[in-house]
């Protein structure tokens, strides 16, 4: 169910047609404070180690993807530059407000 809503999100996202090929990758994470992946430079979070999942979905052919942790849409990367494939190859995909400067996305929030 959670990967059939996210899917549908990609598709809003993105526009995607139903006959694009798409890559999905999907792994945990374990994060430094509770605010997980959508934590953000400025904002106090509890000092708690917190897992979430995060799943990548890419469109093969142009590249751009959704970064969801525990399946809520987070942000976009347009361009799949080698940073961000050698992140999601290693598992370590930064949190939002580090993804705007590393990997030039757009924040879904």
């Amino acid at each position: 169910m959670m990967f059939d809503r996210m899917m549908e999100d990609y598709k809003s996202i993105t526009g995607c047609k139903e006959n694009d090929s798409l890559l999905i990758y999907s792994f945990m994470q374990t994060w430094p404070n509770t605010g997980g992946g959508f934590a953000e430079p400025g904002y106090v979070y509890g000092q708690a180690f917190t897992d979430q999942r995060t799943t990548v979905i890419m469109a093969e052919n142009e590249g751009t993807s959704v970064v969801f942790f525990d399946g809520t849409p987070a942000y976009v990367v347009s361009l799949a530059t080698d940073v961000f494939v050698d992140d999601i190859n290693s598992k370590k995909i930064v949190s939002v407000g580090a993804a705007i400067g590393r990997y030039n996305a757009r924040s879904i929030q």
